[in-house]
């Protein structure tokens, strides 16, 4: 788990493809696909850069991006 960011993943929430998607639209790889599921990547969580493809990506609720400190 990241440090600053936490981001979670709803697969039955990304249809049609249960989050695959994410693999491409992330620039900084913090998805990745292990056994055709898609998973997040601990090491790459605090990479995340808060741009919001991911959750432009599919309906609300499909991936949370949490941060984990305060502003």
């Amino acid at each position: 788990m990241g440090i600053f960011i936490k981001v979670e993943v709803s697969p039955a929430r990304c249809i049609p493809d249960g989050g695959a998607k994410l693999v491409n639209v992330c620039p900084v790889n913090v998805f990745s696909l292990v056994d055709g599921k898609v998973v997040t990547d601990p090491e790459n969580e605090d990479e995340c850069t808060l741009c919001g493809l991911c959750l432009d990506a599919y309906p609300a609720g499909g991936v949370v991006l949490r941060r984990l400190y305060r502003e």
